[in-house]
């Protein structure tokens, strides 16, 4: 016979069922993360994808960049800030857990690919977009955080480092 104990749970006849009811718990969790997870990266690829039809599409302008912007980046850009973590401390900011993951480099590629994007010049002519991310405040700040890694800043700056293409 089970006792419910004042705790709301099972008296030591039924720890077991205990245990195992928080096993699953913890499974889902970790299953509905990792659905988030993966989402995060087919999204971040089409998006990309998106941008990639635009950019080197036969017709690319500033009118097409800016449609682009104003339009599917519009649309995109708030999802990826509501999953954007809040920042904990000065240091750093992570989209899953506590540690640097895959997942941080391909939010981190998506954002600059579009912050390029956005500041591409045509015939001299000044941007709109000169801050993509300023509507974006995790985002942002999870950029700039990410962006000054010692390793990934030296990087960015490095010679070898493939420039986003600039017409």
């Amino acid at each position: 016979m089970m006792m419910i104990n004042d705790d709301g749970w099972g008296n030591d006849d039924c720890g077991h069922v205990v245990v195992m009811i928080k096993v699953i718990v913890i499974k889902i969790v970790a299953m509905v993360i990792m659905i988030n997870v993966l989402n995060t990266f087919f999204t971040t690829d089409d998006l990309l994808g998106r941008m990639s039809r635009v950019k080197y599409g036969a017709n690319f302008s500033t009118e097409t960049r800016d449609d682009y912007l104003n339009t599917v980046a519009k649309q995109w850009l708030p999802y990826f800030e509501r999953l954007a973590p809040v920042p904990a401390n000065e240091k750093e900011t992570f989209f899953v857990g506590d540690r640097i993951t895959w997942v941080d480099y391909v939010i981190f590629d998506l954002l600059e690919s579009h912050i390029e994007f956005a500041n591409l010049k045509f015939e001299g002519k000044a941007n709109q977009h000169t801050e993509i991310l300023a509507e974006y405040p995790k985002l942002n700040v999870f950029f700039n955080k990410f962006a000054n890694r010692p390793k990934l800043a030296r990087y960015l700056k490095a010679e070898r480092r493939m420039r986003f293409h600039r017409f």
